[in-house]
């Protein structure tokens, strides 16, 4: 008897779970709601990645781009993983039946992560094959301007913005841009700028840059910039450097230009300046310290911005360095070369930002060179006497 009380107390303690404690069911509840959300999120992000997603998202945006905007927009095709890279194809925007813009391509890589880091990182932006088309009408408002809404006038205070932005790779490839007046005849070509018909064609860009808004710290490493334009015999071949601005000064280093018949270079820096000082009292202080060479310019490219410059013709050259304040700002060397005119200065300029006060101390040396050469045929032995005798005399 006792042998079967025995074992039905076995049995029945067997049967008995043990209770799980509070903090047991609240793990247990945090892990699966965890292992639910992540599961979620992956059929989402996998959901996110099919051509049903992307068509979904760019029917979504035309239609809210079409609902904001007083303009038509149009994306053929969106590709990317969406989260950190995206690609439009054939974009275009119309205005009254005019394209304001439109492109092949519009390309942009991200890395979200690095917000946490309060960092916007661009890794990629790439405008490839696009026109940009703008025109102002007789109110001289712009076209893009009517493009947008008319916004809502707050007066609430902005915020600082904390965030730094760091481009990696920015690219413009074969950009049109194209800038007219309404009312205007356009023209294929013109002597001079024309701010009322401009047209700058095949723009190539490529840079990366820093911006810390916050602490004025700003930074471009500028790798290339050319274009062609409606200017006769202008365009720009190449304009690369790098460049610095912070509440210290400014920097210019390796600055190259070229145009299709001049080329200079420029290295600079102005020290103890800071240009987002408002009050204008530290420019007695700053320091200067550059270097331009321009080993060739063609004053065509000046006449094109000012046609009053036309009396000048040919080719010169130069190299100036400049160091110290502009109360007393040097110049050890300026060496010009204009024809077969070269001019050698060095000196200082004291006074600068006071023109009652302004001094000049410099030594000039002038070498002219004259070579001429007289070859003139005259039917008769009188005049070609005459003439040879008046070059004897020009000549002596």
């Amino acid at each position: 008897m006792s042998k079967l009380t025995n074992k039905g107390m076995e049995e029945k303690s067997k049967k008995i779970k043990p209770k799980r404690s509070l903090f047991h069911k609240i793990v247990n509840v945090f892990i699966y709601t965890v292992l639910t959300i992540f599961v979620i999120f992956l059929l989402i992000l996998g959901f996110s990645q099919t051509s049903t997603f992307r068509e979904m998202l760019r029917t979504k945006l035309i239609d809210i781009a079409n609902q904001e905007l007083n303009g038509k927009v149009y994306v053929e095709r969106i590709d990317g993983t969406i989260l950190s890279s995206i690609i439009l194809h054939n974009t275009n925007i119309t205005m009254d039946g005019d394209t304001l813009f439109k492109s092949e391509t519009i390309e942009l890589k991200t890395s979200p992560l690095k917000i946490l880091f309060k960092i916007i990182y661009l890794r990629k932006f790439e405008l490839r094959n696009a026109q940009l088309n703008l025109t102002r009408d007789e109110n001289g408002e712009l076209n893009i301007a009517r493009l947008f809404p008319a916004a809502e006038d707050t007066d609430e205070a902005s915020s600082p913005f904390r965030f730094k932005i760091q481009v990696a790779d920015f690219k413009l490839i074969d950009v049109d841009f194209n800038f007219r007046n309404s009312g205007v005849t356009q023209l294929s070509d013109y002597d001079y700028f024309n701010l009322d018909d401009l047209s700058i064609n095949k723009i190539n860009l490529a840079f990366s840059a820093f911006a810390d808004i916050a602490n004025n710290s700003y930074s471009l490493d500028l790798a290339d910039f050319n274009f062609t334009s409606n200017i006769k015999q202008f365009g720009l071949k190449k304009l690369s450097g790098d460049f610095l601005v912070n509440n210290e000064g400014i920097g210019i280093k390796d600055l190259l230009l070229e145009t299709e018949k001049s080329s200079l270079t420029l290295n600079g820096a102005l020290s103890n300046f800071n240009l987002f000082d408002t009050s204008g009292t530290n420019i007695y202080s700053a320091k200067i310290n550059s270097r331009l060479i321009v080993s060739n310019f063609n004053f065509n490219d000046l006449k094109i911005f000012t046609p009053s410059s036309d009396i000048l013709h040919g080719d010169a050259a130069f190299d100036l360095r400049l160091n110290g304040t502009l109360n007393n700002l040097v110049f050890p060397s300026l060496e010009v070369a204009f024809n077969n005119t070269h001019l050698g200065v060095k000196g200082q300029l004291n006074n600068l930002l006071d023109p009652d006060q302004l001094y000049i101390n410099a030594d000039f040396l002038i070498l002219i060179l004259i070579r001429m050469i007289l070859t003139i045929y005259f039917l008769h032995s009188s005049c070609r006497f005459i003439m040879n005798m008046a070059c004897f005399v020009l000549i002596v």
